[in-house]
């Protein structure tokens, strides 16, 4: 058995990230089968089949279905003091008012999963949090997902199918009963068939509507509309992946308790998605055949996250590791004696797994262990090493583009290549959702060669050796490259670089309203279009209602922008930037004494 020491501070750093179970509440939900009919005050129970696993919810359910066709289903509130407990019938409850309890537990599955995205993933102070946002997502929660969600279930399904007949049976008796399973296989297509239709458009349409920054539906609707085209593909499969296994599980209970278990099913489910990569190492290494052990996480020291409170917590990678018990080292600096002494001494690692750690890594670590340290870089390799590889190759127009697995030596990026990977993308693809992709692919890549490495089939000396002339740097991004020329840049560098830059440091250009004075305005999404026009620094719109803002550079082409973000305000399409204009001119401007205006 190998051991394997990873330093993935990346790995868990996807914005479409969720919080660890370590920052989840947890209860138990028991499932048990009770001989007897009523629970009394007083009375021992005899109980069987017992089973528990933990969840997490608001609350701790107990459900007992009995040997009867009636199902008794109460919340157990338990005294941690005196063991006392109370009683509380949330069966009558659910059967009583189904959609206030349906819309309810909706409302708070899809406002908690804002807030989490908010405060734990984007690590927004709790006093900057968008509750505006928040709210709008607790309207979705509640309108689709617990009202409309609940009408189509009890009207579609319950006449389709024979909903109470399969529910009512015991667990042992449903997995006995073909006709049953039939049904429930038949009510998951149903469901699915559902969700691609009305639920992925009606999301995406509601999601424009809160981060579009316009006021116009129309908008919503176009753009709504076109991400859900764009999409399709992807969230077919995490339909498959996320909501089959909740439906045939929610499926399966009482029809008014439906929607409350799919709720907590899918929440647990998709809150992993986003540790797919350090997990996904992780789970590997649990396989009986697996070659190889995690004996160790290296991270970046604990840092102060929340402004306010200045609480000082672990990188999100320390979290994870910490979650699943993998002893953590956190150097201030690499090449600290004492770090490497103990990787030494204690981890003593076979083979060590590098991804964006953005630490020098030493002589003497390279030589600790003895089947050497891989490296996820997400670049097709020679080209674009360096710390901007992603940023790089997208300011570059490059496509397609890539990533390597390669052993990691002293200079930068320019060990051996064990295995690597091109990636055809959109021209519109911007480096804030192609890295997460490029390190999802690279982590498939590393997991299928880790094996021949580890049992030395593949070493230093049989992987690929780069070809020295063919190499491109990758260069630090300075935060002046922001700035935007379209007087001596075309439609397409511009383009590329706002693509490149979107996750830091972004790109403006300085803009003037009428006879106002200049602005600073980052463009956050634009396009190109397929035509030239007669040089002009005057902005307008396109003639459709649909066109944005036409910035024409100093060779004609033509700059379409879709979304900006004026210095102190929120990001907006460029309707609504438009909008403020009322009636006045717009134009880019050439000669700025940016110093002149930070000092306003």
């Amino acid at each position: 058995m190998k051991r394997l020491v990873t330093l993935p501070l990346y790995l868990a750093a996807n914005v479409n990230a969720f919080a660890p179970s370590s920052l989840r509440p947890r209860t138990s939900l028991q499932i048990s089968r009770s001989e007897s009919s009523d629970l009394q005050e007083g009375t021992d129970t005899k109980q069987e089949n017992k089973f528990a696993f933990d969840v997490p919810s608001l609350t701790s359910f107990e459900f007992n279905p009995k040997g009867s066709t009636d199902l008794d289903e109460s919340i157990i509130a338990s005294n941690a003091s005196d063991g006392a407990a109370t009683t509380w019938s949330y069966g009558e409850f659910a059967k009583a008012y189904p959609n206030v309890n349906n819309i309810g537990i909706a409302t708070i599955k899809t406002a908690s999963a804002d807030l989490l995205a908010q405060v734990v993933i984007a690590q927004t102070p709790i006093s900057d949090i968008d509750w505006q946002r928040a709210f709008l997502f607790c309207a979705f929660g509640a309108l689709y997902l617990g009202a409309f969600q609940y009408w189509y279930q009890v009207n579609i399904f319950k006449k389709l199918f024979d909903v109470d007949k399969f529910t009512s049976q015991p667990w042992g008796d449903k997995l006995k009963d073909r006709e049953g399973l039939v049904s429930l296989g038949a009510q998951t297509a149903v469901d699915l068939t559902v969700l691609t239709l009305i639920y992925l458009p009606t999301f995406y349409i509601f999601k424009a509507g809160v981060f579009s920054g316009s006021t116009d539906p129309s908008m919503w609707v176009s753009q709504g509309i076109e991400n859900y085209s764009t999409n399709f593909a992807k969230d077919e499969f995490d339909l498959i992946r996320v909501w089959a296994p909740a439906d045939l599980v929610c499926f399966s209970v009482p029809l008014y308790l439906r929607l409350p278990v799919r709720h907590v099913v899918s929440f647990v489910w998709t809150a992993n998605a986003a540790l797919d990569m350090i997990m996904a190492i992780y789970t590997k290494s649990l396989e009986p055949t697996s070659p190889y052990k995690v004996v160790g996480v290296v991270t970046q020291p604990n840092k102060r996250r929340k402004k306010r409170s200045g609480e000082i917590l672990p990188t999100p990678v320390g979290i994870v590791a910490e979650e699943l018990g993998i002893p953590i080292l956190c150097p201030e600096n690499a090449r600290d004696k004492d770090f490497l002494d103990e990787l030494e001494a204690s981890v003593k690692p076979d083979l060590c797994i590098t991804a964006a750690y953005g630490q020098y890594l030493t002589k003497r670590f390279l030589a600790l262990p003895k089947f050497g340290t891989l490296n996820i870089h997400p670049s097709l390799l020679p080209r674009w090493r360096g710390s901007s590889p992603v940023q790089r190759s997208l300011e570059a127009g490059d496509n397609p583009v890539g990533v390597s697995v390669l052993f990691t030596v002293s200079a930068m990026d320019a060990g051996p290549i064990v295995s690597q990977k091109s990636v055809e993308i959109d021209e519109n693809e911007q480096a804030t959702t192609l890295l997460p992709k490029l390190f999802e692919v690279g982590t498939d890549l590393l997991l299928d060669v880790m094996p021949s490495v580890v049992s030395g089939k593949i070493t230093m000396e049989t992987a690929t050796q780069q070809d020295d002339e063919l190499v491109v740097d990758a260069k630090m991004i300075d935060a002046s490259e922001g700035r935007l020329k379209p007087e001596s840049m075309t439609a397409r560098e511009c383009h590329n670089r706002i693509r490149g830059f979107s996750m830091w440091p972004g790109t403006y250009v300085y803009l003037q309203m009428g006879d106002g004075e200049p602005i600073k305005v980052k463009i956050v999404e634009s396009r190109v279009l397929d035509e030239t026009m007669e040089v002009t620094d005057i902005i307008k719109a396109g003639p459709k209602k649909s066109d944005g803002l036409r910035l024409i550079c100093y060779d004609g082409s033509v700059l379409e922008v879709l979304q900006v973000q004026p210095a102190t305000k929120k990001v907006m399409d460029h309707r609504s930037f438009a909008n403020g204009l009322q009636g006045r001119s717009l134009r880019w401007l050439k000669d700025v004494d940016e110093d002149a205006i930070k000092l306003k």
